[in-house]
């Protein structure tokens, strides 16, 4: 039974590799505020994010570049 659930597990898991997602082409970081931020868990930005005056004016160079 042991041997078995592993072969099938196993399988679940080879046969799904071709359907994962890659990440693939050219990313920039979106000009607007709240792009870029650092916060205590994954998707929280309270501890600090960007505003829309640095993502035009003072970081306007980090916000341009593209990442391939």
């Amino acid at each position: 039974m042991k041997k078995s659930l592993i072969n099938l597990l196993t399988f679940i898991f080879l046969s799904s590799i071709p359907f994962a997602q890659t990440i693939e082409g050219t990313w920039k970081l979106s000009p607007v505020a709240g792009a870029l931020g650092v916060g205590p868990a994954v998707g929280d930005i309270g501890w600090w994010a960007n505003t829309l005056e640095e993502a035009t004016t003072t970081r306007a160079c980090f916000f341009d570049d593209e990442y391939v």
